[in-house]
């Protein structure tokens, strides 16, 4: 003997039969704000202040990064490094290699290359402190847009920072802060 059911009560045996949609897992009660990642600092260094007053030695390196990290196929030959020489000592600004103006032309201007970089995340080191010097790391990310395409790069600098006539300025590189 075989088993017919009546068309009308087709919906009904579908759903007991296991059609139905299951429900969601529970959500949990207290979720946890998800921050995003902070700069991991290098090996020796110390992780960004947290509080909100910042070394004024912070401040002017995060300046000079503005300037630096930075540039624009329409600038004049040399604009860059004229802009960071303002902040530096005397000593770092005549140590820092500008690039060369037939390399300019070519690599810069002559591929309309331009560079950003993202917000600067800067930070006393545990190198030596005194009244005149301290040192700073200094991270970012750069994106660099030619007609050969975009490319995104890291951008780190280590440096001592001197105070000059009351001014922190920034100092010569150093390796790992």
């Amino acid at each position: 003997m075989r088993f017919v059911l009546p068309v009308f009560c087709l919906p009904a045996a579908v759903v007991v039969a296991g059609c139905a949609v299951t429900a969601p897992s529970p959500v949990p009660s207290s979720t946890a704000s998800i921050q995003p990642p902070s700069p991991v600092p290098s090996v020796g260094t110390s992780a960004p202040p947290s509080s909100t007053s910042e070394h004024p030695a912070v401040s002017a390196a995060r300046e000079w990064a503005t300037r630096w990290c930075g540039w624009s196929w329409k600038d004049p030959f040399g604009a860059r490094e004229a802009r960071a020489r303002e902040l530096m000592t005397a000593e770092a600004g005549r140590a820092l290699v500008p690039t060369a103006a037939d390399t300019w032309q070519r690599d810069v201007v002559g591929t309309h290359e331009s560079a950003t970089c993202s917000t600067f995340s800067v930070w006393l080191t545990d190198g030596p402190r005194g009244d005149a010097h301290v040192y700073v790391a200094i991270t970012a990310k750069r994106v660099v847009l030619s007609d050969d395409g975009l490319v995104s790069s890291p951008f780190r600098d280590d440096r001592r920072m001197s105070l000059v006539d009351g001014r922190w300025l920034v100092d010569a590189a150093v390796a790992g802060g």
